[in-house]
């Protein structure tokens, strides 16, 4: 190999190609808020059977100041306040009254003409009673009062999964990454610099999850938002730390295979802070074409209802979606049509105003059957496997006695599920940002995955297709001219495939590290230039590709070793740099 003179191989090329234009939004008017019937019932043994969640009208600006709450603009409280004597009130979201005034203003401008305005969060309220009869009389009093907007009983919440028998730990077993119409395809795609989540923060937010798991290093102390989870919310560790390991197990000689395993930050909230409020300290924390993940469901009328049924939650996920925040939740697993006004109002008809969340179903491991467990409805974006998922927790598969370092095979339900479409998403933002240079919007996304993917027949397609990464990949361009073929393993052969117009000379480049260089081509080499060489030359054969193998020597020392490459050719009289893609060798 030799080095590249980037002057005079470039010299010839110019010209670049446009950029992908987004999807029409569907604009929506109303804004659907849930209220409660009356007379409200509330179970005396339930554990928050004394906490109210209370909202004003955006008319107003309510603020609290010495256990009273005022209106900036004037507007009479006193009823209000009068009812709420002897509850205790605090804001509900904790971010600074001007921190949230700011971040409406900013990710107003980001709706569609027409699309209903965001709430103020500020308006929303948290209240503690003392106990399940003045939690009944506080609500009516409440829904009673004409700046209330609503009020309502806290819902109990649910893990939407549990564990069945254990098998041996081995990355094989992670079937679903794997090829379709039983995986999602992600060890096709992976390869592509981006794919593996490279440069994302990641969130997941519910009851617990462990720290420092020796396959999820980047979950720590440092990283969570908010209060950490007390010790009412043990018996939801293995829950979350199951959902880590979906998402982001990172690279390396052991245990499991996160979608967006090269993530530049992992955060963790638990529902310590309140479901809406650690939506809203995962907004701030994160930034467009960011992802995160919840994996619990409220339960109403005995049933499983998504995280954005609870209102507060829905006005704080409006906000995160606005700021183009991917986030997926569990559709819940009670086998119940979310079309179901009689249990969820209007809320998931497809008429309603979104709140921007992508709805997981549940699907058979392996076969195109809707789970029997899982919600359905129009409103489920996509689904994934909802049994015999492996990841990090529990121990089923490997315990050796310390909870960093258990594995399960078994994890279930939507709330396997919904981590899984979260690794696939970033999986396909990453290699968008790191190919394409730009963040995909949440309707490019959503429209992807609802025109793509393994379709699930009968009653089951009312929860989406099941991800397929390589037609995601395609619907944006990509791979766009190199491929890998044959991975990187210690002792043996490598093989990338070029492609392009027939008879076109075609250079591969190599560097060990990254970079962005602009050259006025249709992007910019994503080669380190620092350490850039020449790693082989073709010609284009009739059916335009070329072949590219490289013998891996059988030396531990390069265990680990990444390597870059990225294809330059003429098309059209132009330059064109293909995607790059990584050697990883293992």
């Amino acid at each position: 190999m030799t080095k590249l003179n980037l002057a005079l191989a470039l010299s010839s090329f110019a010209a670049a190609l446009g950029a992908q234009s987004a999807p029409d939004q569907v604009a929506r008017t109303e804004r659907w808020v849930y209220r409660p019937a009356t007379p409200i019932r509330v179970d005396p043994t339930s554990p928050i059977a004394d906490r109210v969640t209370l909202k004003f009208r955006d008319s107003l600006r309510v603020r609290l100041a010495g256990g009273e709450l005022s209106d900036r603009d004037g507007a009479d409280l006193r009823a209000v306040n009068g009812a709420l004597r002897g509850a205790t009130v605090a804001r509900l979201f904790t971010r600074s009254t001007d921190e949230l005034d700011a971040e409406r203003e900013r990710v107003a401008r980001n709706l569609a003409a027409g699309e209903a305005p965001l709430a103020d969060l500020n308006n929303w309220f948290a209240v503690r009673t003392t106990g399940a009869a003045a939690t009944e009389r506080l609500v009516e009093a409440l829904l009673a009062e004409p700046h209330v907007e609503t009020a309502y009983a806290e819902f109990a919440v649910a893990k939407t999964s549990d564990i069945p028998p254990p098998t041996p730990l081995l990355e094989s077993s992670q079937g679903y990454l794997g090829a379709p119409p039983a995986g999602y395809a992600y060890d096709a795609v992976q390869t592509i610099v981006g794919a593996r989540g490279q440069g994302l923060y990641l969130a997941q937010l519910e009851g617990k999850h462990t720290l420092d798991h020796e396959d999820v290093t980047s979950v720590t102390a440092a990283t969570i938002l908010g209060v950490p989870a007390s010790a009412n919310w043990n018996s939801w560790q293995q829950h979350g730390t199951a959902c880590l390991g979906i998402m982001g197990a990172q690279r390396n000689a052991y245990g499991m295979r996160g979608m967006a395993s090269d993530h530049a930050a992992f955060y963790t909230s638990s529902l310590e802070n309140g479901a809406p409020n650690m939506v809203s300290l995962a907004t701030a924390a994160l930034r467009a074409g960011d992802v995160m993940s919840s994996s619990y469901a409220w339960v109403v009328s005995g049933l499983h209802a998504p995280a954005d049924w609870d209102q507060a939650t829905y006005d704080a996920i409006r906000i995160a979606a606005a700021s183009g925040i991917v986030y997926t939740i569990a559709a819940g697993n009670t086998n119940h049509d979310l079309a179901d006004t009689t249990i969820y109002g209007n809320r998931y008809l497809p008429a309603s105003t979104p709140s921007g969340a992508f709805i997981t179903g549940a699907s058979g491991p392996g076969d195109s059957s809707r789970a029997g467990f899982s919600n359905f409805g129009a409103v489920v974006v996509a689904n994934c496997w909802g049994s015999g998922v492996a990841t990090t927790g529990y121990g089923s598969a490997f315990d050796p006695g310390d909870v960093r370092q258990q594995y399960t095979y078994g994890f279930s339900g939507t709330s396997s599920a919904t981590p899984a479409l979260a690794g696939v998403i970033g999986s396909l933002c990453g290699a968008i940002q790191e190919q394409l240079g730009r963040t995909p919007t949440l309707a490019e996304l959503r429209g992807a995955l609802l025109s793509t993917g393994t379709p699930i027949p009968g009653n089951g397609g009312r929860i989406g297709t099941r991800p397929d990464l390589v037609q995601l990949f395609a619907a944006f361009g990509l791979p766009d001219g190199l491929a890998v073929t044959q991975d990187a393993v210690l002792g043996g052969t490598a093989t990338l495939a070029a492609g392009g117009p027939v008879g076109a000379p075609h250079g591969l480049l190599l560097a060990f590290s990254t970079g962005s260089t602009g050259f006025g081509a249709n992007r910019p080499l994503l080669l380190d230039v620092a350490n850039l060489i020449v790693a082989g030359s073709a010609v284009l054969d009739g059916s335009g590709s070329a072949q590219y193998a490289f013998a891996v020597p059988a030396d531990p020392s390069l265990l680990g070793a990444e390597l870059f490459f990225q294809g330059v050719q003429i098309r059209g009289g132009a330059l064109h740099l293909s995607n790059s893609v990584m050697l990883w060798i293992h």
